[in-house]
């Protein structure tokens, strides 16, 4: 590997650390963001205190994404190819940029968003950057063939897992009353060993199932990475669909070391800020396994999702089934910044990669 490195010209190694830096730095604000998901159920439950939760949830996204199969991974590759006229390190600076830069500052405000959204939204930006400075702007090759299927699973997922949570709870609600309102007390309740037990499993999938979906993300841009600049070791993996176990451990760290340091922000907003009154265990529980299922189902077909949004729909679903009201500010923060980020990613992705290609030409 070393031996590898050393052979490329300077600035073609340069930008191999700069794109490799930038992918691991991408993971770890996606830990900020979609990891401190799956801490915010537990914490308002009382199940586990903040800084046991944090380890649980960095743990089990660690074993998820080391356990991931890879076809998240290769769905995000296959959006934007590798270029067959030499490494292309404006459109992995341009993409990675765009995505940590929105996914940083939506973070700094509180607001749970979709990583997913966000990163392709960035590839769909530089992959018509990339058509503009090639002159190959038609409209079939705007349409990249596994965009209409990611976009719908982005769009579905959110809507199920609100239905879902609603319905999960609404079902419980009308079987068993009685033992549901402990679950929905604001007092400190005294759980069960059966209640504390699924709802630390529920929590456990969905930071396994995270790992499985959003930490492919990071692998497959950092194989496409170094399979670029480093085609005699790493064009093979890329072209058999294969994850080196070196590649996952790094990306799957990232996301865990993200989750322990960056957790408190998305966690305030959905323990406390979705409804007119915190989070009970309840909702909580019934938010997890929704997420949890719908995660692991769209990670089988290799459809990239977001967990932010499917656990925020089903917080909101849940919330909804208590019969307590939503806060409209929150959700109608929530909502916009939604619609705005596929837009914003594609432009701005446009925007840097055809500025930085016209000023290193």
């Amino acid at each position: 590997m070393i031996a590898a490195l050393l052979e490329l010209g300077s600035s073609d190694r340069s930008w191999l650390i700069l794109g490799v830096l930038l992918c691991l730095l991408f993971e770890l604000i996606n830990g900020f963001h979609d990891s401190a998901n799956t801490i915010a159920p537990l914490v308002y439950s009382r199940v586990l205190t903040p800084f046991t939760a944090v380890i649980w949830s960095s743990l089990w996204n660690l074993v998820g994404a080391i356990a991931s199969s890879g076809a998240v991974a290769f769905g995000i590759v296959a959006l934007l190819p590798p270029s067959t006229t030499g490494p292309d390190w404006w459109a992995v600076a341009a993409l990675l940029l765009v995505a940590i830069a929105w996914n940083w500052l939506t973070w700094w405000r509180g607001i749970p968003l979709s990583s997913s959204q966000t990163l392709i939204g960035a590839l769909i930006g530089v992959h018509w950057g990339q058509l503009w400075s090639e002159q190959a702007w038609t409209w079939q090759a705007l349409t990249v063939p596994p965009l209409p299927a990611t976009l719908e699973a982005l769009l579905l997922s959110p809507l199920l897992g609100f239905a879902l949570a609603y319905g999960l709870l609404s079902l419980v609600r009308s079987r068993l009353p009685t033992s549901l309102d402990q679950l929905e007390s604001l007092a400190e309740p005294t759980l069960t060993w059966p209640t504390r037990s699924s709802l630390l499993l529920a929590t456990a999938g969905m930071s396994f199932s995270h790992g499985t979906n959003d930490g492919q993300k990071g692998m497959g841009l950092l194989l496409l990475i170094l399979a670029t600049a480093l085609p005699d070791r790493f064009a093979t993996a890329l072209e058999q669909h294969h994850l080196p176990l070196g590649i996952k451990v790094t990306v799957a760290l990232s996301l865990a070391i993200g989750t322990l340091i960056g957790w408190q922000r998305i966690t305030h907003t959905l323990g406390e800020a979705m409804g007119d009154r915190p989070l009970t265990t309840a909702q909580a529980l019934s938010a997890s396994t929704v997420t949890t299922a719908t995660i692991l189902t769209a990670s089988a077909w290799g459809l990239p999702i977001s967990t932010t949004q499917v656990l925020t729909a089903g917080i909101a679903g849940s919330t909804l089934a208590t019969q307590t009201a939503l806060n409209r500010q929150t959700i109608r923060r929530l909502l916009w910044t939604w619609l705005i980020t596929l837009p914003i990613a594609i432009g701005s992705a446009l925007l840097l990669y055809s500025l930085g290609r016209a000023i290193w030409a």
